[in-house]
């Protein structure tokens, strides 16, 4: 099994031996690997799309602009959009409907995302066979900014992608992530991601450190162990005990 969750603390996170995309505010400096630069760097998000590549695509868009509101005009809108996406090939050529129109103005109102998006080359190379780590500063780039620009790289990216921080970057259909073994992860607490994707992480190979109670408690009980009341130096205690330090 390739994907791992950590749990709690990790101020140096473990980066893996083989390919992969790492995505983070801070990242590490790898030797020969290829470097993700908002400001400069560009990719055509519809290049060679598919049916399935479509409807991810406007699931992402989706939950940038709206954040998963329901009325009757956005549920239209994900029926159009795909249609849409297969359609065009550049995203400053979406248009037809008022709702496709909006969608337009709304996903490309950030100079950054315009530049990325919609430039005439496409400088990135999402090889899987090599390292791609995208430096995405939140407190730069904004966290609307940031978190579109990581959802499209590991839309892209179709080897092992890293997240430290995956309570900001995780959705619920990056579950996908753990069916194919291909997701590194960090999290500080299970409380800070949806059920969905609780209970898809805890499916994985999960390793604490510095985490809280209820997370080591959690863990534990993951890894069948349980409590013996006639032994307070039982395995399941000296799990926890070291869990959370």
């Amino acid at each position: 099994m390739r994907s791992k969750l950590f749990v709690g603390q990790f101020p140096n996170f473990p980066p893996p031996v083989e390919p992969y995309l790492w995505i983070d505010d801070h990242v590490p400096t790898v030797p020969y690997a290829r470097y993700f630069k908002p400001e400069e760097d560009t990719f055509n998000i519809l290049r060679n799309i598919t049916d399935k590549k479509a409807k991810e695509l406007t699931r992402i868009i989706y939950t940038y602009l709206e954040g998963g509101t329901t009325t009757l005009t956005v549920r239209n809108g994900k029926i159009e959009l795909p249609y849409a996406l297969k359609s065009i090939n550049k995203l400053d050529k979406l248009s037809g409907t008022e709702e496709l129109d909006m969608i337009r103005r709304g996903l490309l109102f950030s100079s950054t995302i315009r530049h990325i998006l919609c430039s005439p080359k496409q400088s990135v190379s999402f090889n899987p066979r090599a390292k791609l780590i995208a430096r995405l500063n939140r407190s730069e780039l904004g966290d609307d900014d940031a978190l579109l620009i990581g959802q499209l790289l590991i839309s892209e990216y179709k080897g092992l992608v890293v997240i430290p921080h995956l309570e900001f970057y995780g959705k619920d259909f990056h579950t996908y992530l753990i069916r194919e073994d291909r997701l590194i992860a960090g999290i500080d607490t299970f409380a800070n991601v949806t059920p969905k994707l609780r209970s898809a992480l805890m499916t994985m190979d999960i390793t604490p450190n510095h985490c809280l109670y209820r997370d080591a408690v959690l863990i534990a009980e993951l890894s069948r162990l349980r409590p013996d009341p006639l032994r307070a130096d039982n395995e399941y205690t000296t799990f926890i005990d070291q869990a959370m330090r």
